[in-house]
């Protein structure tokens, strides 16, 4: 048998290489450690001593893996995962990490991990929600993401995909319906929805190219969740785009109204996407199974 040399194991210095690895960024890997950069630009350049060899490729907008590094990140993420796997059983911490986007987490996430924890009692959630779209900060289990289809080495199973329809109060409503469409998608009216990595008005824009419209890129408000922007244009001048079946409780009600009949599937949609490894976690199949069968049971009519 080898004899092995564990007080050699800088497991700090790992942590932190996961972390940026992770991120590709040496700042959100901080974040998700909750430790400065520095400390963290320390462990790793200690690291890259030890082993003779850089693990990064350093530049102005962020960092990419050298070879040496591409080798050691799904050998340390999956160490670090079976580790804490396993203590989590000895301690009897059966907790999952999820993250959902604020609008996806209130509208249809809570109902369903009520539900999901009526059926799963012996599984608990540690549930995270951060403003934006993307992933979060945060390593966790399983995320929600808002997104448009894309290839990436993640698994990815498409929730549902959105329709988009412009959204206003009533006073607001009765002045467009006056003035039309066309005019509507000219004004500085409009508030935009934050997407990670995508022009601010890029809803909008799609919204009105299958319309038949060409969209300046114009003012207005730009809010980083939907419900954000949804809840303005609910109190002021302002339109925003909705997803019909997200808000369809608050258009039934008339305190968020639809203007004009168009709607449009822009190609967005909510993503449940996790690491492949992830699969062979009995807690992650059991999620993943029960939320793909409620929204495809659901089909367009979200759970309530």
């Amino acid at each position: 048998m080898r004899n092995r040399n564990r007080p050699r194991l800088p497991l700090n210095a790992l942590r932190a290489f996961e972390a940026v690895a992770h991120h590709l960024n040496f700042g959100l890997g901080a974040r998700s450690l909750h430790v400065t950069q520095s400390a963290v630009s320390r462990h790793i350049a200690a690291l890259e001593a030890m082993l003779g060899r850089p693990l990064f490729v350093r530049r102005a907008r962020g960092v990419s893996l050298t070879d040496a590094g591409a080798t050691l990140f799904p050998v340390v993420t999956r160490c670090f995962d079976a580790i804490e796997d396993t203590l989590d059983e000895i301690g009897g911490r059966r907790h999952l990490q999820i993250h959902m986007p604020p609008a996806f987490l209130r509208m249809v996430g809570m109902p369903f991990i009520r539900d999901f924890q009526v059926l799963n009692p012996d599984v608990s959630l540690d549930v995270v929600s951060t403003l934006g779209t993307g992933l979060p900060v945060d390593i966790v289990d399983l995320a929600i993401v808002f997104d448009r289809p894309r290839t990436c080495e993640e698994v990815r199973d498409l929730l549902w995909e959105i329709r988009l329809t412009p959204v206003c109060s009533p006073a607001t409503a009765s002045e467009w319906q006056a003035r039309g469409m066309e005019q509507m998608l000219r004004s500085d009216d409009l508030l935009h929805v934050r997407i990670q990595d995508e022009p601010r008005n890029i809803l909008w824009d799609r919204f009105a190219r299958e319309l038949g419209f060409q969209l300046e890129p114009g003012h207005g408000l730009t809010f980083e969740d939907m419900t954000l922007a949804i809840e303005f244009a609910e109190a002021s001048s302002g339109v925003a785009l909705a997803d019909v079946d997200m808000y369809d409780d608050r258009l039934k009600e008339g305190s968020l109204v639809a203007p004009f009949p168009e709607m449009v599937a822009t190609g967005y949609g909510y993503y449940l996407q996790l690491d492949p490894e992830k699969l062979k976690d009995q807690r992650v199949l059991r999620f993943r199974s029960s939320i793909i069968a409620r929204f495809k049971q659901a089909e367009h009519s979200l759970p309530s």
